[in-house]
């Protein structure tokens, strides 16, 4: 349903995640021309910048999106305008990796003191926004100490974003909350709470199948409990063997997977029946930002995940991305894909 109404899905993805697999280096982003070729001929015409490679498989030279100079912003910008790419959403570490507390509790995870970090990450984020024409920040709720309960967190993790979503208010951008593991945010009853402690209309939450089923956690009551807060999903699926309660560790996940996949309590067939009912309701949501369209961003990890990242490769990529059209499809949701029109754009007719 290749069409280009206001109360539409907007397709999206971590076009890093068309990477691949060296032998000598392990899992290896793509260059920006790569990413957004492979990008472009699976038909997308949106995509959130993560991590990007500025050498080769053998010998990469990865940077995170906080870490591009003002060379690869340029080089970035030109593959964009090259391909016809826009940007809604910046695929940020903000809130992980970071503990809340000073006391080093064995994680990995560093403590940065909270001007320090506004200062160096927030702002730095804030003017990328303004490189990527983003209107939406993808971040975390950091983390509480490890081998303790995310939910006593709730009202520190606030007190730390508060300042930090309201600093992107300020600019009309919003945002995103990504439910994750291992974080004070790890279910949807704490992504909530942290909602209406927050108390702000520019926060708003992300849900990731995922990261859910990766816990042991309900798809369906986890929908329930977010959906009035989400605005954007992150299209991922995890159909291995988890239990709730027990730590986990992302490096080790391996059964990632379309979102077509699964059934009975692994389906996301009542997902889609909401997004379907209600999709001029998500797609307002967003609206105000000047984001159009309702945000489904492919993260697939079909080949492997992490916790800074994951790996689909180019074939993986579409694969993902065609079962998420044929769920689209089934439920009769409007998206648009790159068509005729574009590339007659593309050749100034």
């Amino acid at each position: 349903m290749n069409q280009s109404q206001e109360a539409c899905v907007l397709l999206s993805a971590f076009a890093d995640e068309a990477g691949y697999v060296s032998k000598s280096q392990g899992n290896v982003p793509p260059t920006p021309r790569e990413m957004l070729a492979v990008a472009a001929g699976i038909g997308l015409l949106d995509f959130v910048p993560r991590f990007h490679n500025f050498g080769t498989a053998e010998l990469p030279d990865v940077r995170g999106l906080l870490a591009l100079t003002e060379a690869d912003l340029e080089q970035i910008r030109l593959v964009r305008q090259e391909f016809g790419f826009e940007c809604h959403c910046l695929g940020t570490p903000i809130g992980k990796g970071v503990r809340l507390t000073e006391e080093d509790d064995g994680s990995g995870n560093r403590w940065i003191a909270p001007q320090e970090y506004f200062e160096d990450v927030v702002l730095k984020a804030e003017k990328l926004c303004g490189a990527f024409g983003a209107r939406m920040v993808r971040g975390f709720s950091f983390h509480h100490p490890q081998g303790t309960n995310s939910a006593d967190f709730i009202e520190q993790a606030a007190a730390r974003l508060r300042p930090i979503v309201q600093h992107f208010a300020e600019h009309q951008t919003i945002y995103a909350c990504e439910i994750e593991t291992n974080l004070v945010g790890d279910t949807a009853a704490n992504c909530v709470a942290l909602a209406q402690a927050i108390n702000n209309p520019w926060f708003g939450l992300i849900y990731d199948p995922g990261n859910i089923t990766s816990q042991g956690d309900d798809l369906l009551d986890a929908w329930r409990l977010m959906n009035g807060y989400v605005v954007e999903i992150h299209a991922k699926h995890y159909i291995g063997k988890a239990r709730r309660g027990e730590f986990v560790d992302e490096n080790a996940l391996k059964w990632y997977a379309p979102v077509s996949e699964g059934s009975g309590a692994l389906s996301l067939d009542p997902v889609f029946g909401d997004l379907s009912a209600n999709m001029a309701k998500y797609a307002a949501r967003v609206a105000r930002a000047g984001i159009q369209g309702f945000p489904i961003t492919l993260e697939p990890h079909v080949k492997g995940g992490g916790k800074f990242g994951g790996i689909s490769g180019p074939d993986g990529l579409g694969v993902a991305l065609r079962a998420l059209c044929a769920k689209l499809d089934q439920f009769r949701i409007p998206y648009r894909l790159r068509g005729w029109e574009d590339v007659k754009k593309s050749r100034g007719f």
